[in-house]
């Protein structure tokens, strides 16, 4: 598998940055303020609603979109989409705090377990694990008040102590079962947020995670300067493009990268009223819809040729309608070649 290594650094680096002023500086990186004090709520787990896994199968029966750039929003519908696209690099990107602190424990135990079996062991117990990190977190952040007084950011926060979060939980009554028969936990691979259950697919989240490809970065959409400075790291940088298959080639040295596959979950829905996600009615020159900047920056990060996942519905990277939300029957004639509606 070639992948980027050490990509995750350089979005790290990024994450400590402070473009606008609504942003504090916190143990993870980087938070986004309202009104109370940092944003951070709990952290999204499983699929907001839509069906993924057909979207996954078209990706990984394309090898022409394999070994890009990922970037992906909420939870762990990514890491379906991860296993399936194989990327040489990825961003997990959200605009709450927590999810950057879900995704630092859970990328470090991929990085650490070989085999999904035991990454599952560690995941199964990560309830006390998060809400311990979480805790840490908000406790060693420290905000500034208006008089320039530091704050503890858990002052601010109003989730401290941050508890168990209910979605880990119900993800894992939903998926993993005990069987009496094998003695051991079964679990389902047959939704989006689920699909990377195989060895076959951990193996390749394993991959990234174990050579650092995998970056964090507490994103919002409607942020332009942040996007300008993204943009300007994958365009700009020098990446070293490994093979973990021939480990005494030499690396690759790469410039001028773009997001190829970028999954925005139900976000362009959320901001068609105008209201952020700090529940502001946001007002843009000539009364633009926030939903458009959103948009906009998005692209200014896309490869030409890249594909947008809106929901579950593929766009290209002008957002044209590429394939539609497939059902069994269209997923079949794609694979078999029968069908017009073939992705870019």
């Amino acid at each position: 598998m070639k992948l980027y290594r050490n990509f995750a650094d350089k979005i790290k680096l990024l994450n400590k940055q402070l473009p606008t002023p609504d942003m504090y500086a916190m143990p993870g990186g980087r938070a986004y303020r309202k009104l109370t004090g940092i944003y951070s709520s709990q952290a999204h787990v499983c699929s907001v609603g839509e069906e993924h896994i057909g979207t996954q199968r078209i990706l990984k029966a394309r090898p022409k979109m394999h070994g890009g750039i990922y970037a992906g929003a909420a939870g762990l519908v990514n890491w379906g989409y991860v296993a399936a696209a194989k990327p040489s690099g990825v961003i997990l990107y959200d605009v709450n705090y927590a999810q950057s602190v879900f995704w630092d424990m859970m990328i470090k135990a991929a990085a650490k377990n070989e085999k999904l079996e035991d990454f599952l062991k560690f995941f199964r117990s990560s309830k006390l694990e998060f809400t311990l990190r979480m805790n840490a977190h908000l406790l060693g952040g420290v905000t500034t008040h208006h008089n320039n007084i530091p704050i503890p950011s858990f002052f601010y926060s109003g989730m401290f102590p941050y508890r168990m979060i209910d979605s880990i939980k119900h993800w894992l009554n939903g998926n993993l079962k005990w069987d009496s028969e094998r003695n051991d936990y079964r679990y389902s691979t047959e939704t989006g947020d689920r699909s990377w259950l195989t060895e076959e697919n951990y193996t390749v989240i394993h991959a990234l995670a174990k050579n650092n490809a995998i970056g964090i970065m507490t994103l919002d959409v409607t942020n332009e300067p942040c996007f300008q400075q993204l943009g300007d790291c994958l365009r700009n940088e020098e990446f070293e493009l490994i093979d973990t298959e021939n480990a005494e080639a030499p690396p690759q040295i790469v410039t001028n990268l773009g997001i190829d596959i970028c999954y925005v979950s139900n976000i362009f829905s959320f901001l068609n009223d105008n209201t952020d996600w700090s529940e502001r009615r946001l007002k843009t020159k000539g009364n633009e819809p926030i939903s458009e900047v959103a948009k906009r920056n998005i692209a200014s990060v896309m490869r030409e040729g890249g594909i947008i996942i809106n929901d579950h519905t593929i766009l290209d990277h002008t957002y044209k309608l590429v394939c539609p939300k497939w059902d069994d029957v269209t997923l079949l004639k794609y694979i078999n070649g029968t069908t017009a509606l073939k992705p870019v």
